[in-house]
């Protein structure tokens, strides 16, 4: 068993944004015949998820994040960012995510791409762990 580790280093420019990493993803696995890779985000104020990239359905998960746990200030998490909603947000979501590899290839549905999610932003740097793990 081979195990390989990148990392992928995002900048997001808003309290909630939806960054499809798919691309990134399958540049970093590629070279790899047959295995998984694990995508784990380092940060408690954000997520992972394989979903359809349709404007108007992020538009609709958006509105129901905000709507599990609006910004208030009746949370007893606090900090100098008032962020608990955006860790109780985090909640909604996977973190890691796994995806088999075959032939250099991720085995997504027609319709599937992988996202991070911002829950915290903006901030200047988000780091994102790619482990490839193959035979």
């Amino acid at each position: 068993m081979k195990i390989k580790i990148k990392k992928i280093v995002l900048s997001t420019k808003s309290k909630i944004q939806f960054i499809d990493i798919t691309k990134k993803i399958v540049q970093l696995v590629k070279k790899t015949d047959m295995g998984y890779v694990l995508v784990f985000a380092q940060h408690t104020t954000t997520a992972l998820w394989v979903n359809e990239n349709e404007k108007g359905l992020l538009t609709d998960i958006k509105k129901k994040i905000e709507s599990f746990a609006p910004q208030n200030d009746f949370y007893n998490h606090k900090c100098d960012r008032n962020n608990a909603s955006s860790h109780l947000q985090s909640l909604l979501f996977e973190n890691p995510i796994y995806i088999p590899i075959v032939s250099g290839k991720l085995l997504l549905g027609t319709h599937q791409s992988c996202f991070f999610v911002e829950l915290d932003g903006a901030r200047k740097k988000r780091e994102i762990i790619v482990q490839i793990i193959s035979q």
